[in-house]
Order: C-alpha cells, then sequence, then structure tokens
C-alpha cells in the first residue's frame, strides 16, 4: 500500500520535473534563438 503510493508520488514528481525540464529547454531555445538571431542584421 505506502509502496504503490510512493511510486505514485515519484510518477508525479517525475512527471512534474519533465514537464518543467522541457519548459527550461523551450526556454533556453528561444534565448539562443534571438541571441543568434541579432547580430545577422548587424552582420548584413
Amino acid at each position: 500500500m505506502h509502496r504503490t503510493n510512493l511510486s505514485q508520488t515519484f510518477l508525479v514528481h517525475f512527471l512534474v520535473h519533465q514537464s518543467l525540464l522541457k519548459d527550461l529547454l523551450l526556454f533556453r531555445l528561444q534565448d539562443l534563438v534571438q541571441v543568434s538571431a541579432y547580430p545577422l542584421p548587424v552582420k548584413h
């Protein structure tokens, strides 16, 4: 009983962590795109 509860909470934490990581990665990607996009007009 306690074990299944533990695995359930772990699963929830894992899923939450995954979504947070995805958000973080998306944020970083957007930052990278913005950073790499800024010097382009300057070069041209």
